[in-house]
């Protein structure tokens, strides 16, 4: 399965569309994924994950969804219930889902969360992020995950990134289709009200799940939904339709204005040409407005969560206009923002590593230090790993202590790792984390940099 780039733009909201079995497939599958009886042709297998609290929304889409699959056979489904372990009938609700789903020949699982929340973070947001990293770990090869979000919910969304104020991106709110995994997250109900919704659960006497929380107005979602967004239907009935408009338009604005980015992309990259950086030097030659778009297109391409409008001021200030020796560094929630002379990189946050740790590499099989290390592997030794074991010298390996020197291969005299690290262009933050090889004291190898020659090995 494709998986693109960008994420794709909700199709259109401009009317109300009927909720049918019927009507959905033809909206949603049938024309976007090319499903449909073509003469003479096998329909492909499409494997699905209902993300089903037993809610209003996500068991009115699972009754849709198993009214299609009987239609359409070549349909796999699936349902998980995610409990956050944050109400005392979570357990009941797991229940539900599950007697439910089994009524319904789905198959069903269950996850339950333990969630950590600390001093100033948000509920919602933690519990937002467990859930969808629990649901893609659940999600199995070529299998898209379906959500329930309707149009209201899209109306909240944007609302919610106005008072916030979201940018272009952000006032997208959510597209009907984007990359999740390694597969696709989908979002069905978009198109469709909440009044629709309500109407089919009582046409088809469905019984949904009633959670109390929602009508707690301290989360910024229910307020607006349970106070805001009823006085302004009363002056808009047609409110939610209209605002799911503007989002569409703001996703079409943000993927036009992503199309022309990457194109300009490859000239912005830094002297590694890699896309993780970018020349401060091109960067500096783009007016101030682009100097932003371009950012935000950047971070957001390498994969990580948008910077505030404040911190992308502050990577502009204090790391673009930072003088060539200053090692600056912008830093917000999974991510951090250095220089390096003319380069700016983008990278998770770094992890302290123990500077006095020292292994011994039984250098017959690979040697993992840590996730963010690469594994030392023998293979990468050449002839030398052949010379350390026909004379069973001892293979140690360290971090930076200071005062190491190397000698290379054809080289008359060593060199210093400070010089070595400098001709490179090594990052000062990326030198005390690269382990160093040694038989016995000598220093012999620096995976990615350097190795002694089989002549210059210490007897």
């Amino acid at each position: 399965m494709k998986k693109d780039k960008a994420a794709m733009v909700p199709l259109s909201t401009s009317t109300s569309l009927v909720l049918t079995p019927e009507a959905l497939y033809q909206h949603l599958f049938s024309q976007r994924n090319g499903w449909g009886n073509q003469k003479g042709k096998k329909a492909k297998e499409e494997s699905y994950l209902l993300a089903y609290s037993g809610g209003l929304d996500s068991h009115v889409l699972l009754h849709l969804l198993v009214a299609i699959r009987k239609e359409n056979p070549h349909i796999r489904l699936r349902s998980v219930y995610v409990d956050h372990g944050l109400q005392e009938a979570s357990s009941r609700w797991a229940d539900h889902c599950q007697q439910i789903a089994h009524s319904l020949t789905v198959e069903h699982d269950s996850i339950t969360l333990n969630l950590m929340i600390s001093k100033g973070e948000s509920l919602e947001a933690v519990a937002r992020k467990a859930r969808y990293q629990a649901l893609a770990e659940h999600l199995h090869e070529n299998e898209v995950l379906l959500t329930a979000q309707h149009q209201d919910d899209q109306a909240e969304t944007l609302l919610l990134q106005l008072l916030r104020g979201s940018g272009l991106d952000g006032l997208a709110a959510m597209p009907e289709e984007s990359p999740f995994a390694q597969s696709y997250h989908m979002r069905p109900l978009l198109a469709y009200s909440r009044e629709q919704l309500e109407q089919y659960a009582n046409e088809h006497a469905l019984k949904p799940i009633q959670d109390p929380s929602n009508a707690d107005n301290r989360f910024d979602r229910n307020y607006l939904r349970n106070e805001i967004i009823p006085e302004l239907k009363k002056r808009w009935p047609q409110m939610a339709l209209t605002l799911s408009r503007s989002a569409r338009l703001h996703a079409e604005a943000s993927q036009l204005q992503a199309t022309y980015l990457d194109v300009e992309m490859p000239i912005l990259r830094g002297s590694t040409n890699k896309e993780d950086t970018l020349s401060v030097k091109a960067i500096k030659q783009l007016s101030p407005i682009k100097q932003k778009a371009v950012l935000r297109h950047w971070i957001k391409q390498s994969g990580f969560k948008a910077p505030s409008a404040a911190q992308i001021e502050h990577i502009i200030h204090d790391v673009l206009n930072s003088v060539l020796d200053a090692m600056p560094l912008v830093a917000w929630e999974g991510a951090e923002i250095r220089r390096y002379k003319d380069d700016v990189y983008i990278m998770h946050p770094l992890v302290s590593l123990p500077a006095d740790a020292r292994w011994e590499w039984d250098i017959n099989q690979p040697l993992s230090i840590d996730k963010s290390v690469a594994d030392l592997d023998p293979a990468d030794l050449g002839e030398l790993r052949d010379i350390l074991l026909e004379k069973s010298t001892p293979v140690t390996v360290c971090f930076r202590q200071g005062g190491e020197r190397i000698k290379l291969s054809k080289h008359e005299h060593s060199t210093t790792l400070k010089n070595l690290f400098q001709e490179r262009n090594i990052p000062p933050w990326e030198r005390n984390r690269i382990p160093l090889v040694f038989a016995k004291d000598q220093l012999v190898y620096i995976p990615g940099l350097a190795i002694t020659g089989v002549k210059d090995l210490a007897p």
